[in-house]
Protein backbone atom coordinates (compact mmCIF):
# COMPACT_ATOMS: atom_id res chain seq x y z
CA UNK A 1 0.00 0.00 0.00
CA UNK A 2 1.41 2.94 -1.25
CA UNK A 3 1.52 6.34 0.83
CA UNK A 4 -1.25 8.02 -0.62
CA UNK A 5 -3.83 4.83 -0.07
CA UNK A 6 -2.10 4.34 3.62
CA UNK A 7 -2.89 7.77 4.48
CA UNK A 8 -6.87 7.09 3.30
CA UNK A 9 -6.38 4.19 5.49
CA UNK A 10 -5.59 5.66 8.65
CA UNK A 11 -7.73 8.33 8.43
CA UNK A 12 -10.84 5.80 8.35
CA UNK A 13 -9.19 3.99 11.07
CA UNK A 14 -9.17 7.03 13.05
CA UNK A 15 -12.85 7.54 11.88
CA UNK A 16 -13.25 4.42 13.57
CA UNK A 17 -11.78 4.74 16.93
CA UNK A 18 -13.27 8.24 17.12
CA UNK A 19 -17.23 7.05 16.75
CA UNK A 20 -16.07 3.57 19.00
CA UNK A 21 -15.42 6.07 22.04
CA UNK A 22 -18.36 8.13 21.29
CA UNK A 23 -20.34 5.11 22.32
CA UNK A 24 -18.34 4.57 25.44
CA UNK A 25 -20.20 6.16 27.87
CA UNK A 26 -18.57 4.47 31.07
CA UNK A 27 -15.37 4.26 33.13
CA UNK A 28 -12.37 6.55 32.25
CA UNK A 29 -14.61 7.75 29.20
CA UNK A 30 -17.44 8.88 31.79
CA UNK A 31 -14.60 10.94 34.00
CA UNK A 32 -12.86 12.23 30.86
CA UNK A 33 -16.37 13.80 29.62
CA UNK A 34 -17.15 14.80 33.13
CA UNK A 35 -14.22 17.73 33.36
CA UNK A 36 -15.18 21.10 31.97
CA UNK A 37 -14.35 21.73 28.38
CA UNK A 38 -14.37 24.90 25.98
CA UNK A 39 -14.75 22.46 22.84
CA UNK A 40 -17.70 20.39 21.54
CA UNK A 41 -15.44 17.64 20.68
CA UNK A 42 -15.11 14.60 22.46
CA UNK A 43 -12.56 14.40 24.71
CA UNK A 44 -12.17 10.88 24.63
CA UNK A 45 -10.11 11.42 21.22
CA UNK A 46 -9.08 15.36 20.80
CA UNK A 47 -9.09 16.64 24.56
CA UNK A 48 -6.53 17.61 26.35
CA UNK A 49 -6.00 14.64 28.67
CA UNK A 50 -6.55 11.79 26.15
CA UNK A 51 -3.38 9.37 25.03
CA UNK A 52 -5.16 9.86 21.10
CA UNK A 53 -3.65 14.03 21.30
CA UNK A 54 -0.26 12.79 21.72
CA UNK A 55 2.08 11.56 19.48
CA UNK A 56 2.86 8.10 21.86
CA UNK A 57 -1.00 7.49 21.72
CA UNK A 58 -1.68 8.19 18.02
CA UNK A 59 1.00 5.94 16.62
CA UNK A 60 0.53 3.32 19.48
CA UNK A 61 -2.82 3.54 17.51
CA UNK A 62 -1.96 3.41 14.25
CA UNK A 63 0.87 0.84 14.48
CA UNK A 64 -1.39 -1.78 16.08
CA UNK A 65 -3.96 -1.07 13.43
CA UNK A 66 -1.03 -1.45 10.55
CA UNK A 67 0.24 -4.81 12.51
CA UNK A 68 -3.26 -6.74 12.99
CA UNK A 69 -4.19 -5.79 9.26
CA UNK A 70 -1.03 -6.99 7.86
CA UNK A 71 -2.10 -10.16 9.91
CA UNK A 72 -5.27 -10.54 8.54
CA UNK A 73 -4.42 -9.03 5.09
CA UNK A 74 -5.06 -11.96 3.49
CA UNK A 75 -8.58 -13.03 5.36
CA UNK A 76 -9.78 -9.32 5.07
CA UNK A 77 -8.77 -8.87 1.94
CA UNK A 78 -6.63 -5.73 1.83
CA UNK A 79 -5.37 -5.92 -1.33
CA UNK A 80 -8.47 -5.95 -3.03
CA UNK A 81 -9.01 -2.48 -1.83
CA UNK A 82 -8.44 -0.09 -4.36
CA UNK A 83 -7.76 3.68 -4.13
CA UNK A 84 -7.16 6.43 -6.84
CA UNK A 85 -3.40 6.55 -6.76
CA UNK A 86 -3.41 9.54 -9.11
CA UNK A 87 -4.64 11.43 -6.45
CA UNK A 88 -2.49 13.51 -3.71
CA UNK A 89 -2.75 12.42 0.06
CA UNK A 90 -4.33 15.99 0.62
CA UNK A 91 -6.97 15.86 -1.55
CA UNK A 92 -9.80 15.90 0.55
CA UNK A 93 -12.24 14.95 -2.13
CA UNK A 94 -9.95 11.93 -2.60
CA UNK A 95 -9.82 10.97 0.74
CA UNK A 96 -13.59 11.02 1.46
CA UNK A 97 -14.09 9.04 -1.96
CA UNK A 98 -10.94 6.39 -0.67
CA UNK A 99 -12.87 6.50 2.97
CA UNK A 100 -16.08 6.13 1.42
CA UNK A 101 -15.25 2.76 -0.64
CA UNK A 102 -13.22 1.52 2.22
CA UNK A 103 -16.55 1.42 3.93
CA UNK A 104 -17.94 -1.09 1.82
CA UNK A 105 -15.09 -3.28 1.74
CA UNK A 106 -14.31 -6.49 4.16
CA UNK A 107 -11.62 -4.48 6.06
CA UNK A 108 -14.13 -1.95 7.07
CA UNK A 109 -15.39 -4.96 9.51
CA UNK A 110 -12.38 -5.34 10.60
CA UNK A 111 -11.35 -1.50 11.44
CA UNK A 112 -14.74 -1.73 13.36
CA UNK A 113 -14.02 -4.63 15.71
CA UNK A 114 -10.58 -3.04 16.36
CA UNK A 115 -11.27 0.48 17.08
CA UNK A 116 -14.34 -1.10 19.82
CA UNK A 117 -12.00 -3.24 21.22
CA UNK A 118 -9.56 -0.24 21.42
CA UNK A 119 -12.24 1.72 22.93
CA UNK A 120 -12.14 -0.62 26.11
CA UNK A 121 -8.37 1.24 26.75
CA UNK A 122 -8.47 3.84 29.32
CA UNK A 123 -6.72 6.54 27.30
CA UNK A 124 -6.33 8.94 29.91
CA UNK A 125 -2.93 10.90 30.36
CA UNK A 126 -0.42 10.91 33.68
CA UNK A 127 -1.96 14.43 33.60
CA UNK A 128 -5.53 13.74 34.35
CA UNK A 129 -6.36 15.10 37.38
CA UNK A 130 -7.41 12.64 40.52
CA UNK A 131 -5.93 9.46 38.71
CA UNK A 132 -4.50 7.38 41.38
CA UNK A 133 -0.93 7.29 41.51
CA UNK A 134 -0.52 3.72 40.90
CA UNK A 135 -2.24 5.10 37.45
CA UNK A 136 -0.45 8.24 37.20
CA UNK A 137 2.81 5.93 37.48
CA UNK A 138 1.97 3.35 34.29
CA UNK A 139 0.84 6.68 32.75
CA UNK A 140 3.98 8.55 32.83
CA UNK A 141 5.70 5.03 31.90
CA UNK A 142 4.21 5.94 28.54
CA UNK A 143 5.77 9.46 27.64
CA UNK A 144 9.83 9.17 26.31
CA UNK A 145 11.13 7.06 23.88
CA UNK A 146 9.98 4.17 25.50
CA UNK A 147 6.19 4.76 25.61
CA UNK A 148 5.45 3.83 22.24
CA UNK A 149 6.32 0.02 22.84
CA UNK A 150 4.58 0.21 26.02
CA UNK A 151 2.07 1.91 25.08
CA UNK A 152 1.34 -0.62 22.09
CA UNK A 153 2.13 -3.52 24.46
CA UNK A 154 -1.10 -2.44 26.35
CA UNK A 155 -3.07 -1.90 23.06
CA UNK A 156 -2.28 -5.59 22.16
CA UNK A 157 -2.95 -6.92 25.79
CA UNK A 158 -6.38 -5.43 25.25
CA UNK A 159 -7.14 -6.31 22.29
CA UNK A 160 -5.81 -10.02 22.88
CA UNK A 161 -8.43 -10.52 25.46
CA UNK A 162 -11.69 -9.97 22.52
CA UNK A 163 -12.90 -13.16 21.42
CA UNK A 164 -12.87 -12.52 18.16
CA UNK A 165 -10.40 -12.43 14.61
CA UNK A 166 -9.20 -8.73 16.21
CA UNK A 167 -8.10 -11.25 19.48
CA UNK A 168 -6.47 -13.87 17.75
CA UNK A 169 -4.15 -11.27 15.31
CA UNK A 170 -3.17 -9.23 19.13
CA UNK A 171 -2.03 -12.48 20.28
CA UNK A 172 -0.16 -12.98 16.99
CA UNK A 173 1.56 -9.46 16.52
CA UNK A 174 2.29 -10.03 20.37
CA UNK A 175 3.74 -13.67 19.79
CA UNK A 176 5.96 -11.98 16.41
CA UNK A 177 7.11 -9.23 18.29
CA UNK A 178 10.48 -9.96 19.04
CA UNK A 179 10.56 -9.35 22.94
CA UNK A 180 11.75 -12.98 24.69
CA UNK A 181 9.95 -12.78 27.96
CA UNK A 182 6.71 -10.14 27.98
CA UNK A 183 5.66 -11.81 31.54
CA UNK A 184 8.34 -9.11 32.92
CA UNK A 185 7.65 -6.14 31.83
CA UNK A 186 6.79 -3.44 34.17
CA UNK A 187 7.20 -6.26 36.60
CA UNK A 188 4.01 -8.04 35.40
CA UNK A 189 1.78 -5.42 35.43
CA UNK A 190 1.94 -6.62 31.41
CA UNK A 191 1.43 -10.33 31.40
CA UNK A 192 0.81 -11.04 27.69
CA UNK A 193 -2.14 -12.94 25.84
CA UNK A 194 -3.26 -16.42 27.43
Amino acid sequence: MGRRPASRFSNSSGQKLQAALHEEKKGWAKTLRELPNDSEDDPTFYGDYSLLSTDQGIRGFLSVVNDLCYIRAQEIELTSWISDGNARATDEQAVDIAIASLKKHEAASFLTEVASGLSKYDWRTSSFPDLEEEQRKKKAALRGSGGYKELRLELLDVLSKEKTDVGAAAKKSWDNSGDEDYTTIRSGSISGPK
